[in-house]
Order: C-alpha cells, then structure tokens, then sequence
C-alpha cells in the first residue's frame, strides 16, 4: 500500500479514536460531577448513550468509506490503460463487442478486474487470481483464449512486472470447451492465445 494511503488511513483512524474518546467523556462527564445514582445527571447521561453509539458507528462507517475510497482511487489512476479489441469477446457471462475498452484493476489488491467500453455503456467486473512467470512481461497487454471464433479474456499483465492477474474461468468458456471435447473432430483441439496490447490513458 503507498505511503500516502497509510499515513491518510492512519489519520482518518486517529480522528475516530479521538471522536470516540470525547463522546464517551461527554457521556460520563454529568457522572462525575454528581454521582448521587438518582440524580438527574446520571438518567440524562443514560439517555444519550445510545445516541452517542449512533454518532460513533456513524463515525466508523463514514471512515471506512473514505479509505476505501482513497485506496481505490489510488488504484484506478496508476492502473488504468486502454485496449483497443478488434473482435467481439466474453467476460464472465458478458458479451463485448469489438471496440475500445478502459481496463483497470479496481481494487488495492488487484483482485477485480474492470473492463469498461470507453463511452461507458459497458462494463464488466471479474475477480482474478494472481498469476507469476519466470521473467517480467514486455508489454502491457491482455489474454484471449480463442476457441475457433470465440474469445474468452483471460489475462491481464503490466509492462515491467513478472505477476499478473488471470481471471477466473467463466462458464461459457467451460461450456465451450466441454462442447469441443464431444466432438471426435475437435476433442484434441487447444484454445489459441491471443494477446491485444495494453497503453496508458
């Protein structure tokens, strides 16, 4: 995780801390200072314990939120890039035309893979696992698996780096291949590796 998200994660956690810290103070400041149990001090302090949990998990909630949302913006602006696909593709149970796509790895992991058209009328999300080679890829590029006219995407790799991401294999590339196998004339057929390169926005 870069520098900047920790130390803005920790911030955003120290503040909660704090905010917590001062409401709990708060709660039991009218305690403290009349600690006669039928007093009204002690009934105020507990009727504003619950609303005090509120604003706490309000708190947490809002936190969480704006460090998911750092940490996934920080991904999507170092690892956005543009594919430009010639022909006609699946991802998942999704069908994409050929065209021009914004593919982005959406998370601080890696773990999901956003395939976007580049006017936005399509996107797609598809986890991944991570995939290692012995030397670090050439290029920024993407993994077709061709079966005759079919295309399945199946890697995603980076200029520079020996890891990438493999998505998880749909069912219709399964089904696909399942079909073939059937088939005396195509059961020793192997799907094809096709590889469309990768650039920066």
């Amino acid at each position: 995780m870069p520098a900047n998200i920790q130390v803005r994660k920790c911030s955003m956690i120290q503040l909660l801390s704090l905010a917590i810290t001062c409401g709990m103070r708060l709660a039991m400041r009218d305690i403290d200072k009349n600690p006669d149990p039928s007093s009204n001090a002690l009934e105020e302090a507990t009727m504003a314990q619950p609303m005090i949990k509120k604003m706490t998990m309000l708190l947490l909630i809002a936190t969480l939120t704006l460090i998911s949302a750092a940490v996934s913006a920080n991904g999507q602006s170092s690892r956005n890039q543009i594919a430009n696909v010639p022909f006609e593709f699946t991802i998942g149970s999704q069908t994409m035309p050929a065209g021009r796509y914004d593919v982005a790895q959406i998370t601080s992991g890696g773990d999901t893979i956003r395939v976007r058209s580049t006017n936005r009328s399509l996107s797609v999300m598809r986890l991944s696992n991570a995939l290692v080679s012995t030397r670090p890829s050439s290029r920024a590029k993407l993994v077709f698996h061709r079966y005759g006219n079919s295309y399945f995407l199946a890697e995603v790799w980076s200029a520079g780096y020996s890891t990438g991401r493999v998505l998880r294999e749909s069912s219709a590339e399964e089904a696909t291949r399942t079909e073939l196998s059937a088939n005396p004339k195509t059961r020793n057929l192997k799907y094809e590796r096709v590889e469309i390169a990768l650039a920066r926005k």
